[in-house]
């Protein structure tokens, strides 16, 4: 699992659910180009039926996805299944609530609950400058398309695509760690602007979500670790019944040193890399 557990989670998230609509720190209005209510996996707030449907659906989208078998062959047995983006089941704190299971027939009920028993379209985009989200995209397409669903595969450069998140317009699921779903990370760190208006004028997750932001502004305030790590809890909670970002798997990052220059080498939790702290290297005697 690389040096430390260290890696980057593959996750999908939801795009296209852009609930706020006012900014979560300014309290102005904010467009909503990306919002799309028709769209299967998209939820209207103002519409509990319509938002429980949506639900049903994302949950069958994660539960047709057999993790075990996309880390073993995808991720050629080095990775390992991720089930709720930026909580992974490595770390201590990790509750088993959370896992997602495999369960092609329950996500077809789930499709026929939600009002689509002969499936519908979905697209689903992977980044071509990164081989192995595109694989991951097309063995996710696999699963969904045995529950039913008619897929289709978009992969070109994440410079194309990029400015879709900027703007907010982006409402296809698609490949992508998400910025605070990287490894290692303390469990107590405030996450999720990236899915919230926080982060408006760049890079988002294609979802904006009023309660991740108040987590998020709540958690930044907090001293007492011990208080962040619960209120980190509670968004895994709320991340896991509404199945925003179903993690597929994560994929071990690795550096390399020569044992006989250095004895040890501990990094520091960084979001962005995993070579950290090179103040921290013990050189061998």
């Amino acid at each position: 699992r690389g040096t430390n557990n260290q890696g980057s989670e593959i996750n999908i998230p939801m795009a296209g659910n852009y609930w706020a609509k006012t900014h979560d720190i300014t309290g102005q209005p904010v467009t909503r180009d990306g919002f799309d209510p028709s769209l299967p996996w998209v939820g209207d707030p103002d519409n509990p039926d319509d938002m429980e449907k949506a639900r049903l659906v994302r949950w069958a989208l994660a539960m047709a996805i057999d993790r075990e078998l996309i880390a073993e062959t995808v991720g050629v047995g080095l990775a390992w299944p991720s089930y709720v983006g930026m909580f992974n089941p490595i770390m201590p704190e990790w509750q088993d609530k959370w896992t997602v299971p495999y369960d092609p027939q329950r996500a077809r009920e789930y499709l026929t609950q939600a009002g689509y028993p002969n499936g519908f379209g979905i697209h689903i985009f992977a980044r071509t400058d990164t081989p192995i989200h595109v694989e991951t995209a097309n063995a996710v397409a696999g699963f969904w398309r045995e529950i039913g669903l008619n897929v289709t595969v978009d992969s070109y450069p994440y410079q194309v695509w990029r400015p879709t998140l900027v703007n907010r317009t982006a409402n296809n699921p698609w490949i992508s760690p998400c910025e605070s779903g990287r490894l290692p990370r303390p469990w107590d760190w405030p996450v999720g602007t990236d899915m919230t208006t926080i982060s408006r004028g760049g890079f988002g997750c294609g979802m904006e979500i009023p309660f991740l932001a108040q987590k998020f502004l709540e958690g930044s305030k907090e001293a007492d670790p011990a208080k962040r790590e619960a209120i980190n809890n509670e968004v895994a909670d709320y991340l896991h019944n509404w199945m925003l970002l179903p993690g597929v798997m994560t994929v071990p990052s690795f550096f390399m040193y020569n044992p006989r220059s250095i004895a040890s080498w501990e990094p520091r939790p960084s979001l962005l890399t995993t070579f950290t702290a090179p103040e921290n290297i013990v050189p061998a005697r």
